[in-house]
């Protein structure tokens, strides 16, 4: 019982930080770490009262890449809106073209689209984040909807929570999205990780994970 209200407390608490997250006008990554953090993050998502999209949820143990997993789940999520006539067939491919113009050719009936590892290609990563920015901004005139930003659940496979990892969401940098992240490992496991992969000592002080996340922006479920 103890550990059922203890879930429901960090649930209610995620809540309000989404919440509070969603009316920010600027990209937030939230974490949220420890052995019940899914289940945290999913009882939270279906909780929050203002309106939102989810875009998708992808692990980071799926691809190596950020931006190939964060392309594939706009692709996904722009075919659902396709599929149920949410989207003209000039929208739909006006969004192909953002994907096919720096990814090369796509099959655009795999919802996943594994040959976005064609990603490697492009030479700068600024390029990228914009994409990743023009893609959203072009959801939400598709959609025609305004206050509100797309959550994108990242799950933090083993040895994900690193440097490349964090840096490459934290640079998408779009006011359209909002980040929640979680691992089922402590947070104090995954700084040991973040430090590593940064090249940092040990023997330094740790500080290093909150330079994505602010301290109310973290949230411990053991």
């Amino acid at each position: 019982m103890k550990t059922e209200n203890n879930t429901s407390e960090k649930v209610r608490y995620l809540t309000t930080r989404i919440e509070k997250n969603l009316n920010s006008p600027n990209q937030e990554m939230i974490g949220v770490f420890g052995i019940n953090s899914d289940i945290v993050v999913r009882e939270a998502l279906k909780s929050v009262n203002i309106p939102y999209r989810i875009l998708g949820h992808f692990v980071t143990d799926e691809n190596p890449d950020v931006y190939t997993l964060f392309a594939s789940r706009v692709m996904n999520y722009a075919m659902q809106i396709y599929q149920r006539q949410g989207m003209t067939e000039r929208q739909r491919n006006l969004l192909l073209r953002k994907l096919t113009s720096f990814t090369g050719e796509v099959n655009d009936d795999d919802p996943y689209l594994s040959q976005l590892d064609k990603l490697d290609r492009i030479a700068t990563r600024s390029f990228r984040n914009n994409y990743c920015k023009e893609c959203l901004k072009l959801l939400k005139e598709i959609e025609e909807i305004e206050n509100t930003k797309y959550i994108l659940s990242v799950e933090i496979g083993l040895g994900g929570f690193n440097y490349d990892v964090l840096q490459k969401l934290k640079n998408i940098d779009s006011p359209d999205l909002l980040i929640v992240i979680n691992s089922i490992r402590p947070l104090d496991f995954e700084r040991t990780i973040l430090d590593g992969s940064a090249g940092l000592n040990p023997s330094y002080s740790r500080d290093l994970v909150w330079r994505y996340f602010a301290s109310t922006d973290t949230i411990n479920c053991d």
